[in-house]
Parts: structure tokens; C-alpha cells; sequence
């Protein structure tokens, strides 16, 4: 996925107006090896209960990466983003082989579901999007889909701990606590902060300010 380039933005077409993208590349071999690993080997199986839970968890596993994964893109433009609003859809077909009812996963596919309304919301109202204030979707995602719009003095959390996309999305498998995730984007938040002021400059990237007010308000209601 972050191999491929999703800056580009569009000139002529709103997101309604613009004709339908074709998925990824990597969405499409998704499909593939699901239907070939279904085809060629599960389907002889024959302990359905016992697989298709196990199933359920792995097409869980999927969505959760796949949205984990695209909130990291950076830089995300406009027809990166009709893209990605293919994947989206295109990710939920792909599961069906080993979910046939994927609305069933809980809180990967309400996560799927909420953080594809987010493509292409306002930036700076995110922090009075409904999803957010009601808990659809974890805080620190949607943080990172702010950062993809953020001027590249704005690092990411694993950009300013010098990591590949790849080691932090193991860190974030290693700390599912959101406490643990939120204080590394605080932490990179901090570091964006001193940096700033150490140039002299006085005014901090709008993105930032955003940022701030979600984890404000989080903090506010957090018991």
C-alpha cells in the first residue's frame, strides 16, 4: 500500500462528480490469494464452526490492518482519496470468503465503515465530527489521518522515532492500550512544538491545532 502514490489531487471533479477509480493493486491480489486460499483449500473442510470463527477473527484482523494501514498514508490527496474509497468497498468484498456477513465483525468493520466517512471531511472539523465525539472510531486514527494533510515539519510518530511504517504498525500491535498510542502522538506533537520554537517561527500548522483539540477533548472526558 505505501508503496504506491495517492498525492495527486483533482482540479475538475468533486468527489461526486468524479467517475469511478478502479481499486489498487494491492486490493486486488487481496482478493486473489483470499479466493484462491478459499477455493483451493478451506472449502474442504468440513468442522464449519470451528473454522469459521477462526475466519471471522483473520477477516477482523484484515479490516483492522487495512484502516490502520491507510491512515498512515502520507502525503493523501483528492484522488487518493477517490481511490481509497474504492478500496474501501473493494476490502469488504474481499473478506467474504472467510466472513460471508462481514457487518458481523464488530468493531473492525465499524471502524471500516466510520473511517471511510472521514476521506473527504473538512480537516478542521474534525474535531466536531460525530463519529469522533460518539467513540466510532478510535482517537488516535483519526490523529493520524491528520497528519497525512500536515506539512512535512509536522512528522508522523514513527517519521520523528525514525521507524518505516512497517516497525511502527508493530509497535501499535504491541501497545493496543489507546492510553499507550495517544502518549506517542503527544510525544510527537511535543517534539513538533520545541521544534518550531527553536526556528523562531510563532504560528504551528493548522493540522496541529486540530490535534490538540482532539486530545483535549478526550482527555476532558476521559473518567
Amino acid at each position: 500500500m505505501h508503496d504506491g502514490d495517492f498525492s495527486g489531487d483533482s482540479t475538475f471533479f468533486s468527489p461526486d462528480q468524479m467517475p469511478d477509480a478502479p481499486c489498487s493493486a494491492y486490493i486486488a491480489e487481496l482478493k486473489d490469494f483470499i479466493s484462491r486460499m478459499h477455493t483451493s483449500h478451506l472449502i474442504n473442510y468440513e468442522c464449519r464452526n470451528y473454522l469459521d470463527e477462526r475466519l471471522s477473527t483473520m477477516a477482523g484482523r484484515i479490516l483492522d490492518l487495512f484502516v490502520r494501514l491507510v491512515s498512515l498514508i502520507r502525503p493523501l490527496g483528492e484522488r487518493g482519496k477517490l481511490r481509497l474509497a474504492s478500496d474501501f468497498t473493494q476490502v469488504e468484498f474481499a473478506v467474504t470468503p472467510l466472513c460471508s456477513r462481514p457487518t458481523e465483525l464488530g468493531s473492525s468493520y465499524q471502524h471500516l465503515k466510520a473511517f471511510k466517512s472521514l476521506l473527504f471531511s473538512d480537516y478542521s472539523s474534525l474535531s466536531s465530527n460525530p463519529l469522533i465525539a460518539a467513540r466510532k472510531l478510535p482517537l488516535s486514527l483519526a490523529i493520524h489521518f491528520l497528519f497525512s494533510a500536515a506539512p512535512e515539519s509536522l512528522k508522523s510518530p514513527n517519521q520523528r522515532a525514525g521507524w518505516s511504517v512497517r516497525q511502527y504498525s508493530k509497535w501499535l500491535d504491541e501497545h493496543p492500550s489507546e492510553e499507550d498510542r495517544l502518549a506517542m502522538i503527544r510525544a510527537t506533537l511535543e517534539s513538533y512544538v520545541r521544534a518550531v520554537r527553536a526556528e523562531g517561527q510563532r504560528e504551528f500548522a493548522l493540522q496541529y491545532s486540530t490535534m490538540v483539540e482532539l486530545l483535549r477533548a478526550n482527555k476532558e472526558e476521559t473518567p
